[in-house]
């Protein structure tokens, strides 16, 4: 178990420091988004391993996909575009539970 995460921060380390100093300004929330969304996939692979509740299902794809978009949205557009996806990112799971 350890082994694999040596081997993964062998790996990762030098694309993370090429994504800080050499990628500009624009390349680094893109990996930021990326590993936003790889880590919270497999979060909820580990909260629901068999994926056998259809509710689960769809708001686990939906964190997945609006995790980037607000670690995006934080970056590239104003405020007011952030509040609108967070309030979106909240609203609409609440919204599906309680149907």
């Amino acid at each position: 178990m350890h082994l694999k995460r040596w081997l993964t921060s062998l790996v990762l380390v030098p694309v993370i420091v090429f994504s800080l100093f050499l990628g500009g300004r624009h390349l680094f929330p893109l990996f930021v988004a990326l590993i936003c969304a790889l880590s919270l996939r497999e979060y909820y692979r580990i909260v629901c391993p068999d994926g056998e509740d259809r509710l689960f299902r769809t708001i686990s794809v939906w964190g997945v996909g609006m995790g980037p978009i607000l670690v995006l949205s934080a970056h590239f557009l104003p405020l007011p575009w952030l509040l609108v996806f967070f309030s979106i990112s909240l609203i609409l799971p609440a919204w599906m539970c309680m149907r």
